[in-house]
């Protein structure tokens, strides 16, 4: 009876071995097959419409090809191949055979898209400006969030660069590109209409705004940052624009008392000049001079009738400060 039992448990023992044996077999092969969906999918990002319109960098190194293929050695220094693949060729040339969007050169050594890049940028009625996140969101994260609305083709996230000049903390914005201009006007609707949050690290809920809306905005923005700084950089006016009629001619300059004479049988004003500044001929010279108005009113009185002016002064009414 107790060797029956022994015999049982051994039995036990071996087929639990055999089924965890089994099971590390299974788990080993799916992390495989995720990782080279990973890679493969990483190396089609990099050639992504969505991507390629914005990486001058890659961009340049296609044009630079008759085939318009990248070296492998240029890839493997790309961040996130670098993570997936450790920097080894083989590693991406094989990820780039498994893609539908990819092609390998016959020496293997070089890669690039099967389709050639769309001439025409579409992606901005497709992209969505989103604010709110926290320091430490990911790509992935960022990502993952927005699906449930549509695709998501591609996430800009800007970082401000540590010490050593690697990227750090986000600065709290994004860019997201979705498939189809629906999903992103939907994404947009539902996250002004619901507080939502990223994720638990947020301090704050999320903001969104089409990247068309933004950009006017930003515009608007940057036109009040430049008004106010010339309204505080511009010099103290001693008296209100529209005030001031410049007046200049050529022949004999008239005094200061005809001058004045003249201007004010239209309007009463407050100051007056007038200055030779240069010979014109003989007997001739050229002269200006400048009327202050007591209101705008009479400088418009005074700009209206200058044909009067003309035949006082023998002079010509040039603008009105």
């Amino acid at each position: 009876m107790a060797k029956d039992c022994q015999q049982d448990r051994d039995d036990v023992v071996e087929k639990t071995k055999s089924l965890l044996e089994v099971m590390m077999t299974l788990l080993v092969w799916r992390w495989q097959q995720q990782s080279d969906r990973a890679r493969s999918l990483c190396a089609q990002f990099y050639f992504g419409d969505s991507n390629l319109l914005k990486d001058r960098f890659l961009k340049e190194a296609i044009e630079k090809d008759d085939l318009g293929l990248v070296p492998i050695e240029v890839l493997k220094t790309f961040n996130k191949l670098k993570v997936l693949t450790d920097g080894n060729e083989e590693t991406i040339r094989d990820a780039a055979k498994t893609s539908k969007e990819l092609r390998v050169s016959e020496d293997g050594k070089r890669i690039g898209r099967l389709k050639p890049l769309p001439r025409l940028d579409d992606t901005r009625p497709r992209t969505i400006y989103v604010e709110g996140i926290a320091p430490s969101s990911t790509h992935e994260e960022i990502s993952s969030f927005m699906s449930k609305w549509g695709k998501v083709c591609y996430v800009s996230l800007p970082r401000f660069k540590d010490q050593d000049g690697n990227p750090g903390k986000t600065k709290g914005f994004c860019f997201v590109e979705f498939e189809h201009v629906e999903e992103a006007k939907k994404a947009v609707g539902s996250i002004k209409e619901e507080q939502q949050k990223l994720s638990k690290d947020c301090e704050s809920f999320l903001k969104a705004l089409e990247k068309e809306e933004w950009e006017r905005s930003k515009l608007e923005y940057r036109k009040q940052q430049q008004q106010q700084h010339l309204e505080e950089t511009r010099p103290h006016r001693l008296f209100d624009p529209g005030l001031v009629l410049r007046f200049s001619g050529i022949g004999v300059t008239p005094t200061s008392s005809k001058v004045k004479e003249t201007f004010e049988a239209f309007a009463p004003i407050k100051a007056w000049d007038v200055t030779t500044i240069s010979e014109k001929g003989a007997g001739e010279q050229k002269f200006f001079g400048n009327v202050r108005f007591d209101d705008a009113k009479g400088a418009r009185i005074g700009n209206n009738a200058w044909d009067l002016v003309r035949l006082k002064l023998s002079v010509r009414v040039t603008m009105m400060l």
